[in-house]
């Protein structure tokens, strides 16, 4: 008897069940983390959450659509593999060209010229605009971010992004120009109001009168001006006269004195320096001895020596009244009497 045991139904299959002793690789986080627990427990300390990025570093972009995107396409670049999967939270995405458009009409419609931080004018100084529509001094903002250790508008305490912007200083540079102006326009204004002013009569009496009496008292001030200017002419031109005559008096006495000493003779210069000898022996400019107590001295007319004597009476070394008349360019005057004079040399032996 053939017993046939095998069941005519098809036998189902059953899934092969693959075993494996790898584990299933955890997220990229969950990995820092368990890494990051194996250090702290090496180290015995508690290991510390990582800090989430508040916001994006004070690096003020210029005010320009090209550096916008190139700080975008920077901010893509600079982001991680785990970042750019969602496995770990990105930082804050820069603004675009548009929202920094919209950011600053904000702005520019608050009209907002001052620096919250400082209270004084944004003016020429570094501007910088904030996502929050917020704008202050770099200089301030880089101070306040300083001690506070925080990255936040210091006036609505938001997470912000900086960008440079120029509208401050434009602003500024227009407001001063419009200011000169201002002050041009207002001297040019008054200055052609007080001359219509002066030649127009107000029809109202009172104000007419005024104007006659500012009319008549400035014709009188005229008169005054002019009759000083025509006594400060008198006086130079009466100035010029004198001078004139004491330089003919001073013209005249000097003829005198050569037309006196041509008349002089020998014994005339005799006597003049008996009498000199015996006044001084020093010479009035340098102050040393002409000549010594009991030398023989004589007039030597036109000849030359290291002593002479003016017609007036005094001694000299030839050297020193030749310094003196070239310092003077010349002027013939004595030092000691101040005549004009005539000198001759003296010959000692």
């Amino acid at each position: 008897m053939n017993l046939n045991l095998k069941s005519s139904r098809p036998r189902k299959s059953r899934p092969a069940t693959v075993t494996s002793s790898k584990k299933p690789k955890p997220p990229v986080h969950e990995e820092e983390d368990e890494i990051a627990r194996e250090k702290a427990a090496i180290s015995g300390k508690a290991p510390q959450p990582k800090p989430e990025p508040e916001t994006l570093p004070l690096t003020a972009v210029s005010d320009d659509h090209d550096a916008s995107d190139r700080h975008l396409r920077d901010y893509k670049h600079s982001l991680s593999l785990a970042q750019t999967l969602g496995l770990v939270p990105r930082p804050p995405s820069p603004l675009n060209s548009s929202e920094w458009t919209g950011v600053k009409q904000t702005w520019r419609a608050r009209g907002d010229m001052t620096c919250s931080i400082c209270y004084e004018p944004l003016g020429k100084s570094e501007q910088v605009l904030l996502s929050c529509s917020h704008s202050f001094h770099m200089r301030c903002l880089k101070q306040v971010e300083i001690f506070s250790k925080k990255r936040t508008c210091p006036l609505c305490r938001a997470p912000y992004q900086a960008r440079r912007v120029y509208d401050a200083e434009f602003s500024y540079i227009h407001d001063c120009a419009a200011k000169v102006q201002a002050v041009f326009r207002g001297y040019v204004v008054r200055k052609q109001y007080k001359a219509l002013r002066r030649i127009t009569r107000p029809s109202d009496p009172g104000r007419a009168r005024i104007w006659v009496g500012e009319r008549v008292e400035e014709f009188g001030d005229n008169v005054l001006s002019l009759v000083e200017d025509q006594r400060k002419i008198v006086d130079a031109m009466l100035g010029t006269v004198e001078s004139a005559v004491r330089e003919q008096e001073s013209l005249f006495t000097r003829l005198e004195t050569l037309q006196k000493i041509k008349r002089m003779s020998e014994d005339d210069w005799a006597g003049l320096l008996t009498s000199a000898l015996g006044r001084h022996q020093a010479c009035p400019i340098c102050l040393r001895h002409v000549c010594g107590p009991g030398v023989q001295a004589s007039v030597g007319i036109g000849s030359s020596s290291d002593v002479c004597m003016t017609s007036c009476g005094h001694l000299y070394h030839t050297k020193c009244l030749e310094s003196l008349e070239a310092f003077e360019d010349g002027a013939s005057s004595c030092p000691v009497c101040r005549q004009y004079y005539v000198r001759t040399a003296v010959l000692v032996s």
